[in-house]
């Protein structure tokens, strides 16, 4: 990972614990957005700058100031007071942040979903036992999955500890008979 995207990702950690889950939902789908088509369009213009005066990105993404920090470590720089334009020479960083923002926006969606599932729960016991219920097996489902990761790390080590040892082997040292051969025809007597 390169340092930019390092950075953008420190940023949009702090971002979670300081902001509603809600604004940080509009924000990240809309720079997402911007920096995926960016991605998928790096010698477009129009892909490489966009607005600060724009309402969606004045009311939606700027509501987040951090925001502004990122894109600084993500090489954007101000062509004036109202535009940003993307000044890299390489994508990868970009790329790499858009695609942690699809991944967080996933997560915040999931919170959200699932904040929205209890809060109706409250409401109905039925319906809070059961998704006691699927918490449950949710959770032995992630138990269960991280046992099996485990067990195929342990044979990954143990299968690469066997090739290591039968590289290391000394049977490519070991030396049979004479390297010399010699021929002597049969004699027919005469």
């Amino acid at each position: 990972m390169d340092k930019s995207s390092e950075k953008a990702e420190d940023i949009v950690f702090k971002t979670i614990e300081k902001y509603k889950e809600e604004d940080l939902l509009d924000c990240y789908k809309i720079l997402q957005k911007l920096l995926q088509n960016l991605s998928e369009n790096e010698f477009e213009q129009k892909y490489k700058t966009f607005k600060k005066t724009n309402a969606t990105i004045r009311s939606k993404v700027l509501k987040i100031p951090e925001v502004l920090d990122m894109l600084k470590v993500l090489n954007y720089t101000e062509l004036d007071k109202d535009t940003l334009i993307w000044s890299g020479a390489n994508i990868d960083g970009i790329t790499k942040v858009s695609d942690d923002l699809k991944m967080f926006i996933n997560i915040i969606e999931s919170k959200l979903t699932n904040r929205k599932l209890m809060e109706l729960a409250e409401k109905d016991p039925e319906k809070k036992e059961f998704l006691e219920e699927q918490k449950k097996i949710e959770y032995k489902k992630r138990e269960e999955e991280k046992r099996v990761k485990d067990i195929l790390e342990t044979h990954k080590q143990e299968v690469l500890g066997n090739w290591k040892r039968a590289t290391d082997s000394q049977a490519k040292e070991v030396k049979f008979g004479s390297t010399e051969c010699k021929f002597e025809p049969a004699n027919r007597g005469g």
